[in-house]
């Protein structure tokens, strides 16, 4: 007798994964307008530095890790810094880390203490795979805490598409707007942000293909490197806008 167990599980994990993204994008795309440049309640993303001061757990918390000297005072500021930079080797595959034992504290409007804050150089960022759906394109922003010690992401994260030599070659994704939570993340476990966009084709606006990611942790300002296998993205303001949102447990798959 031939045994259903493995298609049963692998249909349930698609039909999670399809939920997830839905109801990201759902959220995104109401919060985002039209999708004609945003609105008012669409903010844009600091795309080569950490979030808006709004996430910010503690603004006079000493930052881990070398800073580009060029870099604002002023909390959140744009400030990408080169050396230390982390490159993913993963692509849109890789292992899937489960989220299972990340934690979201009671109180979703607690910011974490600053000696709990997951920094730059304790993460690993990868792309997860496309779930397009609606004319959207979905993809989960996936952390996972590599270090020994348990920590906490909260907020949203900063992000560019760049291309070989670094440049970025797309507009500023947007933030739209989200529940902020505090997620506690065990050695090994994962946190992810939704990035979806209109697919560019149906749209009809100019694009190009980015050759990756730089994605910055909430209230870090170095970055991490992941390869793009999203395929074109807008390269304009007017349509197919990325936006992200914030961070939550779990991998998005």
């Amino acid at each position: 007798m031939r045994t259903t167990t493995g298609k049963t599980t692998k249909a349930r994990r698609a039909g999670t994964t399809a939920a997830a993204f839905a109801a990201a994008a759902l959220l995104l795309t109401a919060c985002g307008g039209n999708d004609t440049g945003g609105t008012d309640a669409a903010r844009k993303v600091d795309s080569q530095a950490g979030p808006l001061p709004g996430d910010q757990a503690d603004p006079s918390a000493s930052e881990e890790g070398g800073k580009d000297p060029s870099a604002p005072a002023s909390p959140g500021g744009d400030a990408s810094s080169t050396p230390s930079g982390k490159e993913s080797t993963g692509g849109g595959g890789g292992s899937k880390t489960g989220g299972g034992t990340a934690t979201i504290d009671p109180g979703s409007d607690a910011k974490p203490a600053a000696s709990t804050q997951c920094h730059t150089s304790e993460l690993s960022v990868r792309l997860g795979d496309n779930h397009p759906g609606a004319g959207q394109e979905n993809f989960a922003l996936v952390l996972t805490n590599t270090s020994s010690r348990t920590c906490t992401v909260y907020g949203y994260p900063g992000l560019a598409f760049v291309n070989d030599a670094g440049e970025q070659v797309t507009v500023d994704p947007e933030r739209a707007p989200g529940t902020k939570e505090r997620v506690s993340l065990t050695p090994g476990k994962s946190a992810w942000s939704p990035l979806t966009f209109s697919n560019p084709r149906a749209t009809g606006v100019t694009t190009v293909t980015p050759a990756a990611i730089r994605l910055t942790p909430p209230d870090e300002r170095d970055y991490l490197k992941a390869a793009w296998k999203g395929g074109p993205v807008s390269n304009t303001g007017k349509a197919s806008v990325p936006r992200v949102g914030p961070f939550t447990a779990g991998t998005g798959e």
